[in-house]
């Protein structure tokens, strides 16, 4: 834990318009890690989460595989039985485009690093009534420091 309070320590002390966690204290109960972090401001949004968490155990059926998806002429999942399949259908010359990506990566320069969230999605960032972020959740799990570029 010594890495993940340190990180998070080197985070909320810059001069951000935005709270973020910082790891004040870490017990052991009985082998589970317990952490006494800053209170952070929230507002609701965890609308899309709840959305998505309600929406997670609703069953597909065959109705739903024929809805088709916005500017396709068919359904996405035409003349496949597993999501995968059906996904990787739609990305045309999928290991060209990797190697095209890989190369091009390679090809930038060095850039200074700088800390990047690595997990930068709507319910990790609480704003105010006016829509402003005031707090910035989940540093560590993806955190680490790159290019900002790709932040």
């Amino acid at each position: 834990m010594y890495f993940a309070d340190r990180g998070y320590a080197d985070i909320a002390r810059r001069p951000l318009p935005f709270a973020t966690p910082e790891i004040f204290d870490v017990e052991d109960h009985d082998g589970v890690l317990v952490t006494h972090e800053r209170e952070l401001p929230v507002r609701d949004v965890d609308a899309l989460l709840a959305v998505l968490r309600a929406l997670a155990p609703v069953p597909g059926t065959d109705a739903m595989r024929q809805l088709t998806v916005r500017g396709d002429d068919g359904p996405l999942w035409r003349d496949h039985d597993c999501f995968r399949d059906a996904l990787a259908a739609h990305v045309p010359d999928f290991e060209a485009g990797v190697a095209r990506t890989r190369k091009a990566l390679r090809s930038l320069p060095d850039a200074p690093v700088a800390a990047i969230h690595g997990d930068l999605a709507p319910p990790n960032i609480h704003v105010d009534a006016e829509g402003r972020p005031v707090a910035v959740l989940d540093l560590g799990f993806c955190t680490t420091v790159g290019d900002p570029a790709f932040a």
